[in-house]
C-alpha cells in the first residue's frame, strides 16, 4: 500500500521468482506517484473489521487505486464492500481487465471483498475513462 521492501536474500532465489520479483518492481514504480502524491482515502478501517480497504486517487483524479486486504479470514465472515471516494459520478473507470464501472456505482456500491484466506491482498487499478 505504497511502499516496496523485500525481505529476502536474492542469492537464493530461482530464475523465476528473480523475474516475478522484476515485473512487481515495474508495476510499483508505475503507481509510485499516486501513493506518494494522490489523497489517501481509509474505506475500511481494521478497528472494526477484519478486511482493510485504502483508495488513492491521483491529483489530476484520473487513476484510482484501491488496495484490499483481509487481516483474518473467519468461517462463514460476511463480505465487505469498500466504496470508493472523492470520483466523478458520471464518470466511467476501466479496471486493468477492461471492465467499466460508473463513478456512481462504485461510489454507492462498491468492490466486494472476499475475506477467503488471512493476509491475502489485491491490488485494483481504474483510469477514467476520457
Amino acid at each position: 500500500c505504497g511502499q516496496l521492501g523485500y525481505e529476502l536474500n536474492l542469492g537464493i532465489l530461482s530464475d523465476s521468482d528473480k523475474a516475478e520479483v522484476r515485473e512487481q518492481i515495474k508495476a510499483y514504480h508505475k503507481l509510485a506517484d499516486v501513493f506518494h502524491n494522490g489523497d489517501l482515502y481509509r474505506l475500511i478501517t481494521p478497528e472494526n473489521s477484519d478486511v482493510v480497504a485504502n483508495e488513492f486517487i491521483s491529483e489530476d483524479k484520473n487513476t484510482v487505486i484501491v488496495c484490499t486486504y483481509v487481516m483474518r479470514a473467519r468461517p462463514n465472515n460476511a463480505f465487505k464492500y469498500a466504496k470508493l471516494k472523492a470520483l466523478d459520478l458520471n464518470a466511467v473507470y476501466v479496471d486493468e481487465k477492461g471492465r467499466e464501472y460508473t463513478g456512481d456505482y462504485l461510489t454507492h456500491f462498491g468492490f466486494k471483498i472476499a475475506p477467503e484466506r488471512d493476509y491475502s491482498s489485491k491490488i485494483i487499478v481504474l483510469n477514467k475513462k476520457i
